[in-house]
């Protein structure tokens, strides 16, 4: 299950928590593309059950998007251990999403 976050949700649990997990970014009122991506991000939050999975509302995000210099919506971001990892904006297959949920847990060590 995603687990919402807003800004200082965000700060406790990833910045400061040094959390390795994963933060879906998104526009919950309208945004068609968002709503493609988070029944994957649902089923992978419930295959890795040892990696969290946050979402955010983009008005919650700014200074998490600023922070990071991304533009576009929606963006899954990749953090290990609290620091910005990778990410992957707009739409991907399961498959993608799944592959760098596997490279933090598992081959990055």
């Amino acid at each position: 299950m995603l687990k919402k976050l807003d800004y200082l949700g965000y700060k406790e649990n990833i910045e400061e928590g040094k959390q390795t997990c994963v933060l879906f970014v998104t526009r919950e009122d309208n945004c068609s593309v968002c709503r493609k991506v988070e029944p994957k991000l649902e089923n992978l939050s419930e295959e890795y059950e040892d990696l969290p999975f946050y979402v955010m509302d983009v008005y919650d995000a700014q200074a998490v998007l600023m922070d990071h210099h991304l533009k576009s919506l929606p963006q899954v971001i990749y953090f290990d251990e609290g620091e910005f990892h990778l990410n992957i904006p707009g739409d991907a297959t399961e498959d993608d999403f799944a592959l760098k949920a596997e490279y933090l847990l598992y081959y990055k060590k």
